[in-house]
């Protein structure tokens, strides 16, 4: 017969796997010891039903008890523990019996020792062989569960393990829904702090743009009332342009403070804000000259607007003075436009012409000088031709959206000076 010694992989105690017997008689429980020697098994002889059943309690693999003993009372005694066995308990006895031939004793002893549930009948006389072939079965069926205890302790734990796993990810679920909820509204609290600063910022640009715009009306006007005392046509006039040219940027600052836009504005609408403007200055009757504005309503920001203000004043101040002389009738037109990522001024009229012997690359006047600067500064190129209709056509072109250009200081400082002198460079 195999070690019936506990196996380490059902992590049960030693007492769970004793071999407990209860033969008052003596004679039986010797010839049990001696049959279970060579089992190697423990083996503890109960000297009465009370001391069996507490061991029991203590823990045993099999009960070997003869039948003598299985009193109503020993039964009762039996049944109590039974009954308060685990689910996976399932204790074996096995019981010596003395042998009968009588059909109608064995049925009634069967009937009787039900109450032990798991119970084998061993009838006498007992053989060693044949004793330790029942134990050893009991014995074996014991030891399976002994494996279902461990595995129900083990599925148990796993179970326990479980549940603490889910008490912490709980914790752990609640604990970031904490910090969401706090990054949440520390976001929102930045947002609206950014979205804050933002309206005030436009506020703060709105205002600028409204100052600047009065700063340089106030200049304007200076201007205007400095030409109103000046007896001198030719600085009157000198004067007149000036004033034109800063009123040609202040009207952009007064169309970005009434903007939604603070970056953008609309060039049909500047333009249109700005020829009305010199045909003021310069007491034009529409009715001689007509104005025509053509185009989209482009919308560019203040890189492009304030240079492309500027040309259009110059091209179109030099058109109402020099195209229609001695009280010439025509029309005028400006043509903004934007195609394939470059933008395009057209200034166009029917009057007398530019002069053939006219170099307007190497012009001396100050407009032309101005117009030249401007167009190298947006990196634009500057075309001139009779126009179909017999006076001149102006087409200026240059990419959209350009890139702004830090000058070196040379050349910054000999672009202010074509405004600060008035006078042509070499």
């Amino acid at each position: 017969m195999e070690n019936a010694n506990p196996s380490p992989a059902h992590d049960v105690l030693s007492k769970d796997h004793r071999v407990l017997v209860l033969a008052p008689l003596g004679r039986d429980g010797f010839l049990i010891q001696n049959a279970l020697k060579e089992s190697r098994l423990d083996i503890l002889v109960c000297p009465s039903m009370h001391v069996f059943c507490e061991e029991i309690q203590k823990g045993a693999a099999v009960g070997a008890i003869t039948e003598e003993v299985l009193k109503e009372d020993g039964l009762t005694w039996l049944t109590l523990y039974l009954d308060r066995q685990p689910p996976w308990s399932d204790f074996p006895f096995v019981v010596f019996a003395s042998r009968t031939s009588s059909a109608h004793t064995n049925i009634q002893r069967y009937e009787r020792l039900r109450k032990l549930r798991n119970f084998t009948i061993f009838e006498r006389p007992i053989f060693p062989v044949t004793l330790r072939i029942a134990i050893d079965s009991a014995y074996r069926a014991r030891l399976h569960q002994y494996a279902l205890r461990s595995h129900l302790i083990e599925r148990a734990e796993r179970e326990e393990r479980i549940a603490l796993m889910n008490v912490h990810l709980e914790n752990w679920n609640q604990t970031l829904e904490k910090r969401v909820l706090e990054r949440t509204l520390e976001v929102e609290a930045a947002s609206r702090h950014i979205e804050d600063s933002l309206r005030e910022k436009e506020v703060l640009l709105k205002e600028i743009h409204h100052r600047v715009k009065n700063n340089l009306q106030i200049i304007s006007s200076l201007l205007r009332m400095q030409s109103q005392r000046i007896d001198h046509a030719d600085a009157g006039l000198i004067l007149q342009e000036s004033q034109n040219r800063v009123l040609s940027m202040a009207m952009i600052h007064e169309l970005l403070y009434k903007s939604q836009d603070l970056r953008r504005i609309p060039m049909r609408e500047y333009l249109n804000m700005l020829l009305t403007r010199l045909f003021h200055s310069y007491n034009i009757d529409t009715s001689r000259i007509q104005l025509q504005l053509a185009g989209e309503n482009v919308e560019v920001g203040l890189d492009t607007a304030i240079p492309c203000g500027l040309i259009a004043t110059e091209l179109v101040s030099n058109a109402l003075k020099y195209a229609f002389p001695n009280s010439r009738k025509g029309i005028l037109s400006v043509t903004y436009e934007s195609r394939n990522q470059r933008e395009s001024l057209r200034v166009q009229d029917d009057g007398v012409g530019l002069p053939r012997d006219l170099d307007w690359r190497h012009a001396s006047s100050l407009g032309f000088t101005i117009v030249l600067a401007l167009t190298r500064q947006i990196d634009g190129s500057l075309e001139v031709f009779p126009s179909p209709e017999g006076g001149a056509c102006f087409h200026l072109s240059f990419p959209s959206q350009p890139q702004e250009k830090v000058l070196p200081l040379k050349k910054r400082r000999k672009t202010d000076k074509i405004f600060d002198a008035g006078q042509p460079q070499a």
